[in-house]
This record gives structure tokens, C-alpha cells and sequence, in this order.
């Protein structure tokens, strides 16, 4: 006999074997739907596409390069490559915590997107395989059906719609495991998979984990009210099962779930102060009596050819069409206790007033409100009803078939209902074949249970004694005919019960993956997609010019690019860059960036960098700027070519101001500014740092000013600077006329915030992108010359207007350039926490420094700690003395060195709590160390000799 078919034999060895062939099949079926996704868009192998979309393609995916090519402790603290500076640590809290990450360091460039795609699909396949083990273990049983239903979780809505939130896919796969190892503990089983799971939860991503957590928090409570039993005896504690204390399993749950959370505190405590310097939350506020969506749009949510929802829309919660029966079937079943159907029906309202009712939503998102993307946590809501769905299949034995023929009638009822929400046209198409699919999925469902109650019978009567005619004989004859019968009819309907399961377990999966695949490979309102041979050639091209360019460990300067890729270009290529997106920016940089006159792409998160102004430029550091457009030349006066490629050129300015720099004590009364006009703040700037009002940007009066359709509410304040339309029936027209004074550069700044806008220069029309263009640069002509603005506002009944232009002075920048670089900080030494070089003041004053204060960085005169303050709300700031000074600049993460003492401290503490559970008592654990008891045993006493024994012997 082979060695396989001997390890067969083994009764363990089959049920592994059986168990890693139900593992495999549950993970192939996500991942077949996903390469069937892939080659409907022609994502790679099928094409040159990727998923990289969204913030995966703007904000994302930089972040992970960086990560990537971030091999040092201090780089890993802090970058310089967005936002003049930020804390790296709290980025990658919130980011860069996948444990695939890790296996990102050893993947090149060239095939980066790639990795991205498949573990993408990988884990589509694990978290149907982490569903499985959760539900086998719960209900006790293997079959068909629990199979299916794992893979419904796999390919649930949020996993196609989110396929590119990287950092959230992962908890996908978690939070099964969470509830698995939650399972184990309940039954008096270590506690080990529990904290475990829960902690690498709330580690991989800091806010949906907390979603995690309250999801086990209610699941919990939900499971402790079904379990609990009438104890023997009036005095004794409440039992959940034989031996097992509601008392006891509730401490033992918020100990070991405090614990879970207690290891992150080295995340957690210096998350929660980055966060406390930024203002990421959206402008949404706390609202008691706001529902997001009505119960008729969740329930369409949940039906098949729902469209990806990415932005204020319905949470994405479909799980496949068949749990329209199975749900219902779950709280039909008389076999299940009144009081466990509330708590279900609890545990799942309760999640779904989270997706819609305005707190729960500020609670479950970890006490703020998400920006755009619905439901960020919405996978857990589906998880919540693929168990009940689940916990309906495995009750099959209490189920009765005017239980199933109800079942069909809910769900039909609720694809009615659903039309409230106003169906799209593909929907109602659709509709009579959805109850076709329910009518039939409950016609196999009740074969199915026939089947299975058929089987019991015989099975019950082949026990049964046959009665005995006296013929022994005969009996025995007799008796041996029937049982045959029987067992025969038993294996029939055995077999029956095994198919039909096998046919609705396939009827559920092609289901669930046909619509998977439709929806998400929908060119409109499907998963999108970005070409992956254009945005690694792009990234390469920065990354090799940024590195041509990049300041030494001797110095240090700024760089930025030109027609950039992503929102952080400066993370993708590595260089040290201002543009940045990312909720974890610095509050106050934001405010300064934007007053500077940057875009803003998300709210409160991100700052697109102007390169165009060369206030910003110099202040800022900024020496070199890559240009990939070759279209600089007319937007960076006094710039010089540095370098030409056949693809690109890189300039260089000649007035970038170094890290530090002795400005006037004006600057110190300088604030960032709520209203939005660029040139004027720069302008404004320029001045308290030069001491006086010497005004670089030369406002110029328009030669003519003319307007249709409006009435005018003229304000110096551009937020109250409006107009009126008169007939709504045509468009608001402005046309503004200016004439070059000289041939300096001229720049322009803007406040429409709709319509269209137009410079015209020499026949030349250029068209305005409003969000992106606060302020612009319009370029360099000889005296003379006419430029004209024209805006066409349509289809906007009051709105904001304003167009002043400005004459740039080089001469006068000039003379501000050389006052401000006379004292400035000589870089002697570089790293990326810990910038050290020399100044040379003439006179006592203040510093101004392009390095942004979060609490973390430390200023050093000459070996002495001095105080710094802040400059223009965000900057450091200092005083220094008349002479030279040796002056250091020291970085720590806040909270850091606290967070990794109690980290320690809690896992020595976890350590200790799993080792008592394994030995069964805190005293158990210990007993070895404690002094051990000595029994004190009495000497045997000598016999002493009496006087007349005395006697007796001198005789």
C-alpha cells in the first residue's frame, strides 16, 4: 500500500486533506472572478491597465514607494518630501501598515503596480478562506452552502468597489479571524488568536480597525444574550454554557480586548497627537437628526447591478442576491429562540443605523467624519449578514417549508420595495428574473430539506425493532430485507440532499461572481482604472532627475516638478517637495499653502504646489524644478536652464532662499488668512519679512472693465465680492482689459469659482482651470501689450467674481533676495532628523525657517536648547544673537518614546495573562517563583535515664 493512501487512512489526515481542499476551492473562485474583472479592463497580464485609481493613484501608491525606499529609523520618523516637512510615522499609522508592504521593499519600481494588483486579488481569495474557517468553526459543520457563503464575503460590494484602498483590504481579511479567535476564547480556548488578530487590526489601519472593534464589541454583546442559560440554584452566576460564566467571559473579553489595543499604544499615542495638528475631518458636523438614506435605497444597495459606490453615495453592502431568502429564513426558523433573533436583529440594526444615522456614523469612523468615500468600515455590515445567512443554513433542521415558502415571500417583497429608491433602468429589466432566482433558489432550498428530513426518517426507522412474528428465522430474514430497504432509500436521499446542497452552493456562487465581475467591470460606475506603463514611465523620469538634483547630506534645498503625476509627486520620486495630500498634513500647513494660493484638491488634506510664483519658489527653498512639459520657459522669471533632456529640462533658481534665513520682527504679526488672495498675501508677506512695504507685485489698473447680465455687489473682501444674475435665462459675462506697463512678468489672480475663464494674449487664448488657478502666472511681454480675461458664467444665479493683475518687480525682488540671504543658515550637515550649519547675524533678531512645527522639533544655538515660536501660524521661528552661531535642529516623533515604554509594558503584561490562562489560575503561574512552604518535623527525643535506672547500672 502507497504512503498517501496510509496517511489517508489516519482520520485526522482526511479531515486536514478535506479542510485544505475547501480552502483552496473558496480562495480560486474569488480570484478567477477578479482575473475575469481584469481581463474585461484589460488590467495587467490582459493589458497595460492597473487598479491604481482614486486616492490608490493620487496619494496612495506614493506613499508605499516611499515606504519602499525608506530603509533608516530616522526617514522612517520623518520625510521632507511634501508639505515642507512631516511626521512619516503618523503617515504610515494610517497608510503604510499592510503587512504586504514589507514584501513591497523588495519589489523594483518596474513591477511595483503589478504586486499592487495581485495581492489585491490575492486577497479577494484569503478573505473568502478566513470567512470559512470563522463560519466551520461557529456552526460545527462543513458544507456546500458555508462554502459559498464565505465566498459571497469575498466578493462582497465593498471588496470590488475598495479594491483600491489598499490599506483597508487587509482588515477584510482580519476581521473573520477576529470573531474566530473571539469564538475560541468563549469556549475557554486560548485567547492568543483573539488579542492577536484584534492588534494587528488596529495596527494595519488605525481608524476602520476601530470599526473593527466596535464590531466585536456589539458582536459579543449580541452573542452573550443568546448563550445565556437558567443557572442551577438561585445564587449562582449566570451560564452561557456548561461551565462557562457570563461573569467570568465578560472580564476575560474586555480584558483581553483592552490588551489588543493597549500593545498599539507605539501607534496609537503619536496618531492621536499628529492627528491633534491637523484638520482632516470634513466640514460635516455632529447632527442628531440626520438619516443619510432611506431603507429603500439600502435594500437596492444590496441587490445585484448596483453600481460602485466611491463618493457620498449608498454604502457598498451587497452580498449576493440570495441572501433576500436566507436572512429571513434565519428569523423564521421556529427552531431559534425568540431572544437569539433580537439579538441578531439587533447586532445587524445596530450596524446599519451606523451606515446611516448621522453619530453612529461620527462613532464607527473613529470620531470623525470620513471625507467622500461612503461606509469606509460597510464590509463589516456584510460580514454581519453573511452570518446570519449563514447561521440560517446551518439551522436547516429546525426549518419547515412554510418557513422557506415565507423566506421567498420577504424577499420578493423587499426587490418591490427597493423600486422606492427609484431603480435604474438595467434594474427593473431585471427584476422579473431576480424573483425567478429566488422562486427556484427556494424550490432547491425545500427539496434540500425534504431530502434532509428524509434521511433522518429512515435513518430513525432502520433503528427501530421490527416486529417479531415467532419464526426466528423468518425474522431474521425479514428483519434483514427491511433494514436493507431502508438503508438503501437513506442513501438515496442522502445523495439528494448532498447534490441539491452542491446545486445551490453553485447556483449562489455563479450569482454572486457574475455580478462581481459585471459591476466592477462597468466602463461608468464600475472600478476605475489607470494606465500602468504611463505612470511608471512618468515616476521613473522624476526619480531619475530628482535624484540628478537632490541635496546632499552637506546642504540642503527643496525641489519641484512640473506636470506632475500624483498628488505627491515629491513621495513617488523621493525628493524633498511642498505638494502633498494626505489626511495626517499638518493643519496650519495647509492654511499657510492655501494662503499662498495652492490648490486644494480634497478638503482640509491636500495642497497642489504653484510653481509658477517665485515668492513661493525662493521663500520655500525651492532651487530646482523639473519640467516635464518643457513649458516652463514662460513661467519662472530669472529661472535658468539648468540641464536639457530629450524628454525634459530641469531649471534652476537663482534666488532660492536657504532652510533658515534673519528676517524683520514684523513677520511675527503675520497670520494666514481665511480669504484666498494669493498675490496680495504674498505681496503682504514679502513685506513684514523685508520690514517694509516695498510691494514685489505691482498692482495694474484695467484698461476697461465690462459686464452683461449682472448686478454687481462690489467688495474689497473677494468672500463677499458677488454678482446677481439678472436673466436666468443667459449667462453672466466679464471682460477685463489690462496693458503691460514693461516687459516684466505679469501675474494674475482670480475669484470665480464656475463658469469658464479665458486669457487671450496676441491672438493666443489660454482656458483657466478655476479649482487649480487661484493665481497664475500669464507670462513676460514688451510694454504695450494687451491681455484680456473674458468669464462666461452660466447656469449660476448669484456668484463670486474678481480679476486684479499684477507686474512682477525683479528689481525690487532682487534687493529683497540679497537682504534676506545675507544671514542665512550655511547647511554643514543633513539628515533627515537632525539638520545642522552655521549663521552669521550682523544684528539681534529673528529667525524665520521653512521647517513647519508639530510639536516634534527641537532648536539648538551653539549646543543650548532655545524657544522657538511660531511663524505665519505653522513655521519655526527663533531669536539669535549679534555673531556666529552653530545652530542644530533635532526631530522626535511626539509621543513616541511613551507609546513604545507601554507598548512593552502591555505585551509583558499579555504575555503573562496567556501564560496564567495556560496554566488555568494566576496562582498556577506563579506558584514556582513563591517560597515554598517548610514543614517543621520535631527531632526524635534522646531516652533519658531515670535515677533508678541510675542505680540500677552502678549496682
Amino acid at each position: 500500500m502507497s504512503k498517501p493512501i496510509k496517511l489517508l487512512e489516519n482520520e485526522k489526515n482526511r479531515d486536514r486533506l478535506s479542510l485544505i481542499l475547501r480552502c483552496l476551492v473558496v480562495f480560486i473562485i474569488p480570484v478567477v472572478a477578479g482575473l475575469m474583472f481584469f481581463k474585461a479592463r484589460e488590467i495587467h497580464p490582459y493589458g497595460e491597465n492597473s487598479i491604481l485609481s482614486v486616492d490608490l493613484w493620487g496619494q496612495y501608491f506614493p506613499m508605499y514607494r516611499q515606504f519602499a525606499e525608506t530603509f533608516s529609523f530616522s526617514e522612517a520618523m520623518y520625510s521632507w518630501d511634501g508639505a515642507l516637512g512631516f511626521n512619516n510615522f503618523v503617515q504610515s499609522a494610517f497608510y503604510c501598515r499592510s503587512l504586504w508592504l514589507l514584501l513591497f521593499k523588495l519589489v523594483p519600481i518596474s513591477d511595483s503596480i503589478i504586486f499592487i494588483n495581485y495581492v489585491s486579488l490575492i486577497r479577494l481569495g484569503l478573505s473568502a478562506v478566513t470567512c470559512l474557517f470563522f463560519l466551520e468553526y461557529k456552526f460545527k459543520q462543513c458544507s456546500p452552502l458555508l462554502m459559498s457563503a464565505s465566498v459571497c464575503y469575498g466578493l462582497c460590494a465593498y471588496a470590488m468597489a475598495f479594491i483600491m484602498q489598499f490599506m483597508w483590504s487587509d482588515l477584510i481579511v482580519y476581521a473573520p479571524l477576529v470573531l474566530l479567535g473571539l469564538e475560541w476564547m468563549m469556549d475557554k480556548k486560548s485567547p492568543f488568536l483573539y488579542v492577536a488578530m484584534l492588534a494587528l487590526s488596529i495596527y494595519t489601519n488605525f481608524y476602520v480597525g476601530f470599526g473593527v472593534c466596535l464590531f466585536t464589541l456589539f458582536y459579543f454583546t449580541a452573542e452573550m444574550v443568546k448563550r445565556i442559560e437558567t443557572a442551577p440554584g438561585k445564587r449562582l452566576p449566570l451560564v452561557i454554557s456548561n461551565g462557562i460564566y457570563l461573569r467570568n467571559t465578560s472580564l476575560k473579553f474586555a480584558l483581553y480586548s483592552a490588551l489588543g489595543g493597549c500593545v498599539n499604544a507605539v501607534i496609537a499615542i503619536p496618531t492621536l497627537m499628529g492627528l491633534s495638528n491637523s484638520i482632516s475631518a470634513s466640514s460635516k458636523k455632529l447632527d442628531f437628526s440626520e438619516w443619510y438614506h432611506t431603507l429603500a435605497e439600502n435594500v437596492s444597495a444590496m441587490l445585484p447591478q448596483s453600481p460602485v459606490s466611491l463618493a457620498y453615495g449608498v454604502a457598498n453592502i451587497a452580498t449576493g442576491l440570495f441572501m433576500f431568502v436566507l436572512v429571513p429564513l434565519y428569523f423564521l426558523n421556529s427552531s431559534v429562540k425568540f431572544r437569539e433573533k433580537i439579538a441578531s436583529g439587533a447586532f445587524l440594526a445596530l450596524l446599519y443605523c451606523g451606515l446611516n444615522y448621522n453619530p453612529l456614523d461620527y462613532v464607527f469612523n473613529g470620531f470623525h467624519f470620513a471625507n467622500q468615500l461612503p461606509g469606509r468600515w460597510s464590509f463589516l455590515f456584510s460580514f454581519a449578514v453573511v452570518i446570519i445567512a449563514a447561521n440560517g443554513i446551518a439551522r436547516l433542521d429546525g426549518v419547515k417549508l412554510r418557513n422557506i415558502f415565507s423566506a421567498c415571500i420577504v424577499g420578493v417583497f423587499f426587490i418591490f420595495f427597493a423600486e422606492y429608491a427609484g431603480f435604474s433602468k438595467l434594474k427593473l429589466e431585471q427584476k422579473n428574473s431576480w424573483i425567478l432566482w429566488l422562486v427556484i433558489f427556494s424550490a432547491l432550498l425545500a427539496f434540500y430539506v425534504i431530502s434532509e428530513l428524509l434521511v433522518k426518517k429512515w435513518k430513525k426507522a432502520a433503528e427501530t425493532p421490527q416486529p417479531q412474528s415467532g419464526d426466528e428465522t423468518a425474522d431474521k430474514e425479514a428483519e434483514a430485507a427491511a433494514l436493507a430497504k431502508l438503508l438503501s432509500r437513506q442513501k438515496v436521499f442522502r445523495v439528494c440532499s448532498f447534490v441539491t446542497s452542491f446545486v445551490l452552493a453553485i447556483v449562489m456562487v455563479t450569482e454572486v461572481v457574475t455580478n462581481a465581475v459585471d459591476v466592477a467591470s462597468e466602463i461608468e460606475g464600475g472600478v476605475n482604472t489607470s494606465n500602468m506603463t504611463t505612470y511608471i514611465n512618468v515616476t521613473e523620469f522624476f526619480t531619475k532627475y530628482a535624484k540628478e538634483v537632490d541635496s546632499g547630506e552637506d546642504e540642503f534645498y527643496r525641489t519641484e516638478v512640473n506636470q506632475g503625476w500624483s498628488f505627491n509627486d515629491g513621495l513617488l520620486a523621493g525628493y524633498k517637495g511642498i505638494g502633498y495630500y494626505g489626511s495626517t498634513m499638518n493643519g496650519n500647513v495647509f492654511k499657510l499653502l492655501r494662503s499662498m494660493g495652492n490648490r486644494v484638491y480634497a478638503q482640509n488634506v491636500s495642497s497642489v504646489y504653484n510653481n509658477s510664483s517665485v515668492v513661493q519658489n525662493s521663500i520655500f527653498g525651492v532651487r530646482y524644478l523639473i519640467d516635464r512639459g518643457k513649458n516652463l520657459d514662460q513661467r519662472l522669471p530669472g529661472a535658468v536652464l539648468s540641464q536639457e533632456y530629450a524628454d525634459g529640462k530641469v531649471w534652476e533658481n537663482p534666488t532660492a532662499l536657504p532652510l533658515a534665513f534673519s528676517v524683520s520682527e514684523n513677520l511675527r504679526r503675520v497670520a494666514t488668512s481665511e480669504e484666498v488672495r494669493p498675490i496680495t498675501f504674498q505681496n503682504y508677506l514679502v513685506n513684514r519679512m523685508y520690514g517694509e512695504d516695498i510691494h514685489v507685485y505691482e498692482k495694474l489698473t484695467a484698461a476697461s472693465f465690462e459686464y452683461t447680465n449682472a448686478k454687481l455687489n462690489e467688495s474689497p473682501n473677494w468672500d463677499t465680492n458677488h454678482f446677481y444674475r439678472e436673466d436666468h435665462a443667459k449667462p453672466v459675462t466679464f471682460t477685463y482689459v489690462y496693458v503691460c506697463p514693461n516687459a516684466e512678468p505679469v501675474y494674475m489672480e482670480q475669484n470665480f469659482r464656475a463658469g469658464k475663464v479665458v486669457v487671450s494674449v496676441n491672438g493666443k487664448d489660454t482656458e483657466l482651470k478655476l479649482g487649480a488657478e487661484r493665481f497664475k502666472m500669464v507670462g513676460s511681454y514688451p510694454a504695450g501689450t494687451e491681455i484680456r480675461i473674458t468669464a462666461e458664467v452660466p447656469d449660476v444665479n448669484i456668484g463670486c467674481f474678481g480679476v486684479d493683475m499684477y507686474s512682477f518687480n525683479t528689481a525690487k525682488w532682487q534687493k529683497v533676495y540679497d537682504r534676506l540671504n545675507t544671514s542665512g543658515l550655511e547647511v554643514t550637515s543633513f539628515k533627515t532628523t537632525e539638520v545642522t550649519g552655521t549663521m552669521n547675524m550682523a544684528q539681534t533678531g529673528i529667525v524665520f525657517t521653512s521647517i513647519p512645527q508639530d510639536g516634534g522639533w527641537t532648536v539648538y544655538v551653539d549646543g543650548e536648547e532655545v524657544e522657538d515660536f511660531l511663524l505665519i501660524d505653522s513655521l519655526i521661528g527663533f531669536k539669535l544673537g549679534a555673531g556666529t552661531h552653530e545652530i542644530t535642529f533635532k526631530y522626535h516623533v511626539p509621543g513616541y518614546v511613551l507609546g513604545l515604554t507601554l507598548t512593552i509594558f502591555f505585551l509583558l503584561v499579555t504575555a503573562f495573562c496567556l501564560y496564567c490562562h495556560k496554566k488555568g489560575s494566576v496562582r498556577a503561574a506563579i506558584a514556582p517563583i513563591l517560597p515554598q512552604k517548610v514543614e517543621c518535623v520535631e527531632a526524635p527525643q534522646e531516652k533519658t535515664e531515670s535515677a533508678d535506672d541510675t542505680k540500677d547500672s552502678k549496682n
